[in-house]
């Protein structure tokens, strides 16, 4: 295979042009030898001489993409049903990554029938990619190139965060479950900032969610099933737990507190509450684990000794500090 030195597509290049460049410096160096440091060459559309082809010119060390005659284009295409990403896509073998399904589908369709977002807010409008890209040709209508690498950035960024979302998605299918009646408590380790997004995704009520530096975060979901979410009696639990494994004297009296006690913080809310998070990580980590206080968590629906483990002696103790209402906001 002879090495890329160029890629060459059109002037003023639209989403499709350059999400095609972005997948193949990503995704295509083994395929396309130096494509990854590959110049960038933007020439006026149908501009490849009549005696020259894609495949020529891919001979000679310049990829062509978007353009007629080009090595990638679906303009050459009897049914014209795939945009020029797509077929780059398909080539790399990399069309079935779900990290890339949403920008293809909505590339397929802006390119190939001219729809873009659907929302009819301007504001929406106006920051959707498509047009945002038509304003970096207007910025930088000298330097394409520019263009390019501003978009660069964009697309990379979404690609992480959706790479973030489906290592989220994973991480719960590893994690634990429980249901009460009809509420569900996810337990799951996870360094993805999606985490507590894609536990409610999962239709996850309650989730226990363990962080990177061994932070955690209980969060609910509001639904029919539990349309007042509280986690009073929670954070007493929790609380009361981490106080006794310390061995120090505990003040009862402030374990619903709102805001920070024994190191675990109760949102104003009272639908949220954590120690620590990929924001603020310097917070000592639990003496709790993950396990135990997924354990917790499910006492506070259902007191049972055999979800306190090592704390069942106590259960008179936590029973007591469960007189807060929260089950009785449950739907069954």
């Amino acid at each position: 295979m002879t090495k890329i030195e160029t890629i060459m597509t059109h002037e003023y290049p639209d989403f499709d042009c350059l999400y095609s460049v972005y997948l193949l410096r990503k995704f295509g160096q083994t395929k396309y030898p130096g494509i990854r440091e590959a110049a960038l060459q933007f020439v006026p559309a149908e501009s490849i001489p009549e005696d020259q082809n894609g495949q020529q010119l891919l001979e000679q060390g310049t990829l062509a993409l978007d353009l007629h005659r080009g090595y990638y284009d679906h303009h050459e295409e009897l049914d014209n049903d795939r945009s020029t990403a797509r077929i780059v896509a398909q080539d790399l073998n990399i069309e079935e990554d779900p990290c890339l399904q949403k920008i293809l589908d909505f590339v397929d369709q802006n390119d190939l029938h001219g729809v873009s977002i659907q929302s009819r807010r301007a504001v929406d409008q106006l920051i959707c990619i498509p047009n945002i890209i038509k304003g970096l040709n207007l910025k930088y209508k000298d330097d394409y190139a520019k263009v390019y690498h501003v978009c660069e950035e964009m697309f990379e960024a979404a690609y992480m965060n959706e790479r973030d979302w489906f290592l989220a998605i994973d991480d719960i299918q590893k994690g634990s479950s429980h249901k009460i009646g009809n509420i569900k408590i996810l337990s799951f380790s996870s360094a993805s900032k999606a985490s507590a997004k894609a536990g409610r995704y999962c239709q996850g009520d309650l989730c226990v969610i363990q962080g990177e530096a061994l932070t955690y975060n209980f969060t609910t979901r509001r639904s029919k099933r539990w349309p007042e979410p509280d986690l009073t009696r929670l954070a007493k639990v929790i609380r009361l737990a981490e106080g006794l494994r310390a061995g120090h004297p505990i003040d009862e009296k402030n374990l619903n507190c709102i805001g920070t006690f024994e190191d675990w913080f109760l949102h104003q809310s009272r639908v949220f509450f954590s120690r620590g998070s990929f924001k603020k990580t310097d917070v000592p980590p639990s003496l709790l684990s993950l396990h135990e206080l997924f354990q917790l968590a499910i006492f506070c629906f259902d007191p049972q000794p055999k979800f306190l483990g090592s704390f069942s002696e106590h259960f008179d103790q936590f029973k007591q500090v469960l007189h807060t209402p929260m089950t009785s906001q449950l739907r069954q």
